[in-house]
């Protein structure tokens, strides 16, 4: 028995065997990054979504200012923006459906080409001073129903262009991409405005949308099975999508935390934060530093995104939601604005970082034949909570006082997490490549 393991190998054999056995698995794991990898039409996909993405953040920018400078009033521009937000909440359900069954890269390019026809309409009566807030209020809600596809669209052809083991880091790069515009859209439209006024500026956002349509021209999918011919009318398709969303435990679970987060955390800081900048940080310098703390966040969340790999996705994403809960507790209480900036940027790192997961757990796991209606269904209630959540909590804040409101938001976004995250459902969520655990049902 010396020199000997019982009923096995010499030492030395088991110790080369092993060796030779974590060699081969470096092997594999080397050549399945390397042929995961997004290729030249992900690449192409992504430019397309980039210029799509600064393009919004110019419009949004030049759309206030071009309200505000004929003259019309807070009132007016809530009007405006109603209008684009409503037909996208009605409409991204069908548009879900619609995209499971049509071609998803002719879908975005349509979108981009009705979308950029609009812009340039709103372009041209801001130049020639006849935006009316009825008719911008009209050409808002045509965008809003053309860019209700998107979402859908995009992320099923995610799906489309990217094997599965290359999704999340086809995500993390989308994130980034995304991240990058949040960033330099605004300042970038906020220099142009001042400079040549709101007009060329929304025109410049039609531009972006027929180059981005031009870019997804060239795109060419991978070979995929043939979806089946859809048989069944478009609401049951509708209804097929939501009873997918449904059936996902860890996803509706997910959805229904992010919806708490939403009335809790982020329509608080969102409605409440202006107000305490003015009144106790010094006004709208603070809340700009603020602010920027969180796009510094978001851009350190996409980085971290690529390297990020949780063996329990589905938990991780629930737990980065109760990292955005300090943001709101120094909102409350702090005497000066930086804390409030520092948590703002740990709000954006997790925001970031919950994205990437929650965009590559759907693309994995949701069948792609029902990909864009089960995005399509989260997509709706999550436009529909905010304007909600806003003023639902503004109400609440007006009653119990904004400490109080911010506070008790805190408390019961942590309460929530702690009871998704010890679900079964959301534990039993792994990563493809992590082995399974034998006491966790699937």
């Amino acid at each position: 028995m010396i020199g000997r393991v019982r009923g096995g190998a010499p030492p030395a054999r088991a110790r080369a065997q092993a060796q030779a056995r974590a060699q081969a698995q470096a092997q594999v794991r080397a050549r399945t990054r390397a042929q995961s990898r997004p290729g030249g039409s992900f690449r192409l996909f992504l430019g397309a979504r980039l210029l799509s993405l600064l393009g919004d953040h110019l419009f949004t920018v030049a759309l206030v200012f071009a309200v505000l400078e004929a003259g019309h009033g807070p009132a007016a521009l809530g009007a405006v923006m109603a209008a684009e937000l409503v037909p996208k909440i009605i409409l991204t359900p069908a548009a879900g459906a619609w995209c499971d069954r049509l071609d998803r890269r002719r879908v975005l390019i349509a979108g981009d080409l009705v979308a950029g026809a609009v812009t340039a309409a709103v372009a041209v009566t801001v130049l020639l001073g006849v935006a009316t807030v009825p008719v911008l209020m009209l050409l808002a809600a045509l965008l809003g129903a053309a860019t209700s596809f998107f979402d859908p669209a995009a992320m099923g052809l995610i799906a489309e262009l990217v094997d599965e083991p290359g999704r999340r880091d086809a995500s993390a790069r989308l994130g980034l991409a995304s991240s990058a515009a949040m960033i330099a859209g605004p300042a970038a439209a906020g220099v142009l405005v001042a400079a040549a006024g709101p007009g060329p500026v929304i025109a410049l956002d039609a531009v972006s949308f027929a180059l981005s349509a031009a870019l997804l021209a060239r795109v060419r999918r991978r070979t995929l099975p043939a979806r089946p011919a859809a048989k069944s009318s478009l609401l049951a398709g509708v209804q097929e999508g939501w009873r997918e969303f449904a059936g996902q435990t860890w996803l509706w679970l997910l959805t229904a935390q992010f919806a708490t987060f939403v009335f809790c955390g982020l329509a608080l800081f969102n409605v409440l934060g202006p107000v305490i900048a003015r009144e106790r940080f010094g006004g709208a310098a603070a809340w700009g530093l603020i602010q920027a703390g969180l796009g510094a966040g978001f851009l350190l969340g996409r980085l971290a995104s690529f390297v990020f790999t949780p063996a329990r996705p589905a938990l991780a994403a629930c737990l980065l939601v109760a990292a955005t809960v300090p943001a709101n507790v120094a909102l409350a209480f702090a005497g000066s604005p930086v804390p409030v900036m520092v948590c703002q940027a740990l709000t954006g790192c997790a925001l970031a970082m919950y994205a990437t997961v929650w965009t590559t757990l759907v693309t994995v796991r949701i069948p792609e034949d029902r990909l864009s209606r089960v995005v399509a269904t989260d997509q709706a209630i999550s436009l529909a909570t905010l304007p909600l959540a806003s003023a639902a909590m503004a109400a609440v804040a007006g009653m119990i006082g904004f400490a109080a409101a911010l506070a008790g938001g805190a408390v019961v976004t942590l309460l929530v997490t702690a009871f998704v995250a010890r679900t079964r459902a959301i534990g039993a969520v792994r990563e493809r490549s992590a082995p399974p655990d034998e006491d966790v049902p699937r």
